[in-house]
């Protein structure tokens, strides 16, 4: 969230985004969801303007790359170790069909049910991305 450096309720409020006027951005703060440029054009009672310093915005997302160790397609008593990339300061969720798996929580996960996977990956700012889904396939044999 972006904050102008003073609220009066004198004062009135035009947020920018790359130097142009954001409809209906007229308020002391802005939450900007997009990686841009914003300053604050702030107008006293008396219809003097100051505008704000340039604040850039950076939005990222983690990479959530998703990878099995091993074959997908598995016996009875069998399993599969899935894993992704990332780093200490990331934190990690995995899901079967979508559902999240409790404990799951490391960057290696050893499956041992068919499924579709995925894992979410957090970085330190609470930006997260979600993999692709990686099917795990299992075999039964009858005599």
């Amino acid at each position: 969230m972006l904050a102008s450096q003073s609220t009066h309720p004198s004062f009135s409020y035009q947020w920018e985004k790359n130097n142009v006027n954001i409809s209906g951005a007229t308020s002391a703060t802005y939450s900007a969801t997009q990686q841009a440029t914003y300053r604050v054009k702030v107008t006293n009672g008396l219809g003097c303007t100051k505008r704000s310093a340039n604040k850039t915005v950076f939005v990222s997302s983690p990479v959530a790359p998703i990878s099995a160790t091993g074959s997908t397609t598995f016996c009875s008593g069998g399993n599969v170790q899935l894993q992704t990339a990332g780093s200490l300061t990331h934190t990690f969720q995995w899901l079967k069909n979508n559902i999240v798996i409790a404990g799951a929580n490391a960057p290696i996960y050893n499956a041992s049910s068919w499924g579709n996977y995925r894992v979410r990956v957090t970085d330190a700012n609470g930006c997260n991305n979600t993999s692709a889904v990686i099917r795990l396939l299992y075999i039964k044999i009858q005599m």
